[in-house]
């Protein structure tokens, strides 16, 4: 069995961060969709402007667009950064990965 990349959200833009919450990322549930996530499923954050990678959880939230982080995640970036947010699997074999481009407003492009 391999650890694969499963979907991939490519410099997605963070709308905000409330670092007085429960740990977590709220993404739009446009995005969730797009990326096949599911509810509370473990991803890992790239954070290139500030040199951090660090992993979290999905929460969908209705308002799309939204990549906001909750908690000490909102320690580790700041609204306006580009991010990417990776999701892995493991299989035995013939998963091809969700990679999904947005425009500058979070939506994903066709």
């Amino acid at each position: 069995m391999s650890s694969v990349l499963k979907s991939k959200l490519a410099r997605v833009r963070v709308t905000g961060i409330d670092q007085n919450q429960s740990s977590c990322l709220q993404l739009g549930e446009d995005l969730v969709r797009a990326a096949r996530l599911h509810l509370f499923e473990r991803v890992t954050v790239l954070a290139p402007e500030h040199g951090a990678r660090f992993e979290t959880y999905v929460e969908p939230v209705a308002e799309p667009g939204v990549v906001r982080f909750l908690g000490a995640d909102g320690r580790e970036v700041e609204p306006g950064d580009l991010v990417d947010i990776l999701a892995f699997a493991d299989i035995s074999a013939g998963l091809a990965a969700e990679i999904v481009q947005v425009d500058a407003k979070n939506r994903p492009l066709p």
